[in-house]
């Protein structure tokens, strides 16, 4: 299995439970990895830490939404990247609510 649908995996996991507080520990095991390949893993992948894109999306069940717009944007390494990633989020929550 390539590491990109190991990756999918993972976030599918973290976006259906939203509300349970998942360890890093939990996640590597899921796909038998040492605790530092998936944390460099994961950051690859999405651009920002676990514990970064659990707060992103733990609070909230628009998970995919978020997802799918950090993947637009290239991922959020670094605040002005962030603040503009929040922005789109809102910009995009609020297009969803009206």
């Amino acid at each position: 299995m390539k590491r990109s649908d190991n990756m999918e995996q993972i976030l599918a996991y973290i976006d259906a439970h939203p509300d349970k507080n998942i360890t890093v520990g939990e996640l590597a095991a899921l796909l038998d990895y040492s605790f530092y390949h998936f944390c460099h893993a994961f950051s690859s992948y999405t651009g920002v830490p676990v514990a970064a894109y659990q707060a992103q999306n733990g609070g909230c069940r628009a998970g995919p939404a978020v997802r799918e717009i950090i993947r637009q944007r290239g991922g959020c390494p670094g605040l002005s990247n962030a603040v503009r990633l929040c922005k789109s989020v809102s910009e995009a929550l609020w297009a969803v609510a009206i």
